[in-house]
């Protein structure tokens, strides 16, 4: 092979060598934006997810079913039940609307409910507060909410400590209250609260 003919051969090299490396330094770059797209794709889809987990939790709160007292007859100290009805209260105000969700979900170990929502309705004339008692648990106050005018709500309900993972039957005991503050009757509604993947 004469000169020319190596000249040839190790200019022929050099170009292979050169798109060589530059198909490697290509397939980088690929990698690299792939694994950017990869990247913004998970967090979008997370974000998406957080976004849809909290319109759901909001809805359930702004969706919350009303359950009305207007026919709920007392028990003992004017408290009132949809059932077992005995009188007319004479106290209490002849009806009470009742404005909540009824089953409260809590994550394994947290006081914190993700969903619970509890409304003094606008339509009621009476500030009211309420608290919160677990069948399993006699005797135990879980919550008692600040008083609450006609057309508040509290969403944020935190248990004095938390439930062991499983499902329970709880009581929200409705306190009305006249202009001085007095206590004029008690409204009882149930509600379940489910803690962990139950």
């Amino acid at each position: 092979m004469g000169k020319n003919g190596e000249e040839k051969g190790v200019y022929i090299e050099k170009i292979l060598i050169f798109m060589g490396a530059a198909i490697v330094v290509l397939l980088c770059v690929i990698c690299v934006i792939l694994g950017r797209l990869i990247a913004l794709r998970s967090m979008a889809a997370t974000e998406t997810t957080e976004r849809t987990e909290k319109a759901i939790e909001e809805r359930s709160y702004r969706d919350a079913p009303k359950v009305t007292a207007a026919d709920m007859i007392p028990q003992d100290e004017g408290a009132v039940r949809s059932s077992d009805m005995i009188e007319k209260p004479k106290q209490a105000p002849p009806n009470y609307e009742v404005v909540m969700n009824t089953e409260w979900k809590f994550r394994a170990g947290e006081r914190m409910a993700k969903n619970a929502y509890v409304e003094n309705s606008k339509n009621n004339r009476n500030d009211v507060y309420f608290t919160l008692t677990v069948d399993d648990y006699p005797g135990t106050e879980f919550f008692r909410s600040e008083v609450l005018k006609p057309g508040e709500s509290v969403y944020k309900i935190e248990l004095v400590s938390a439930l062991p993972e499983g499902v329970y039957d709880g009581t929200v005991t409705y306190r009305l209250l006249d202009d001085a503050g007095n206590g004029i009757g008690r409204v009882e509604t149930g509600v379940i609260l489910r803690v962990g993947d139950h």
